[in-house]
């Protein structure tokens, strides 16, 4: 994600002295960090349907699918699904699950604020449905000084994001202290322990057995 603040492209353009927006102000910081959200929460799903028995397998295909399966590994997929539950439940909590929640399924956009201070000491505050400026200008009274009406005539500079000037808002819409990345990059360890957590499970459970893959619906 820290790549979508910028793009190859846009660094040699601005290096011309050109002046182009920063992709995350387009959509693509907002994209990938609503689909990071949306897949490491359905990380879970994806293992409770593949080694255990999730209780949201109701629909008539997902019912002829268990009739077909026998009860040995019926059994083991109860196992597996008693052993794993605690874990899942504990992944479910953790902040950013509850985040890609709200995300998905209330305001339709990440619960997210942008912070960033210019070059010049102006702050300025947005998300992905309040655009920050692309550039800013230095507000200068040159005067007779001829340094000042000089620099009075340079383009505006870009403003520019840093993954610190990230953060996630709470219900109280207030920006929590932990960087945005930070909290991403702890969720993605959460993660593969959850991964490790279902592997060494399984083998516990199922040892040499195999299970019988999910259909396609």
């Amino acid at each position: 994600m820290p790549q979508s603040l910028t793009s190859p492209m846009a660094a040699a353009m601005e290096s011309s002295g050109a002046i182009v927006g920063s992709p995350w102000q387009q959509g693509e910081f907002w994209a990938h960090l609503d689909a990071f959200l949306a897949m490491a929460r359905s990380v879970p799903d994806v293992i409770q349907w593949w080694c255990g028995f999730d209780p949201y397998m109701k629909s008539a295909d997902m019912k002829t699918w268990l009739s077909k399966i026998s009860s040995a590994e019926l059994n083991r997929r109860r196992q597996f699904q008693a052993k794993f539950e605690r874990h899942c439940g504990r992944f479910r909590k953790l902040p950013l699950s509850r985040a890609r929640r709200f995300s998905l399924h209330v305001r339709g956009t990440p619960a997210v604020s942008a912070k960033i201070t210019g070059r010049w000491g102006m702050v300025y505050t947005g998300g992905p449905t309040e655009p920050l400026p692309s550039t800013e200008f230095r507000q200068i009274v040159a005067r007779d000084d001829t340094a000042l009406q000089w620099a009075a005539t340079q383009s505006p500079t870009p403003l520019e994001a840093m993954p610190s000037d990230f953060r996630r808002m709470t219900a109280a819409n207030r920006r929590v202290r932990t960087p945005l990345l930070r909290e991403c990059q702890n969720y993605l360890r959460e993660t593969e322990k959850l991964i490790q957590r279902a592997r060494n499970i399984f083998q516990r459970v199922n040892g040499g057995s195999t299970v019988t893959p999910p259909p396609l619906i």
